[in-house]
């Protein structure tokens, strides 16, 4: 059901700003917020352009950078529409 998620809070932990690229559509299909923690860095986990290393598969990196963006205490900012 897609309204599971109406006016819930999604953290996106991204470093390059792809949060906003994902606000629209999950605010449209899911009724979510999207929020981007402040000083996180998923560059950790490897960079898509090969500039840092990946050691971890596609779904362990994803799961890590998602444990990352959702720290207890994590401060986090609103995308807000342009």
């Amino acid at each position: 059901n897609p309204f599971t998620y109406s006016d819930r809070i999604i953290t996106f932990g991204t470093m390059h700003g792809k949060e906003t690229l994902a606000q629209e559509p999950w605010r449209r299909m899911l009724g979510a917020r999207v929020m981007a923690p402040f000083n996180v860095d998923t560059d950790q986990f490897g960079s898509y352009g090969g500039t840092f290393t990946r050691e971890l598969g596609v779904r362990a990196n994803a799961q890590a950078k998602a444990r990352t963006g959702v720290r207890p205490g994590q401060p986090v900012a609103e995308v807000r529409a342009e």
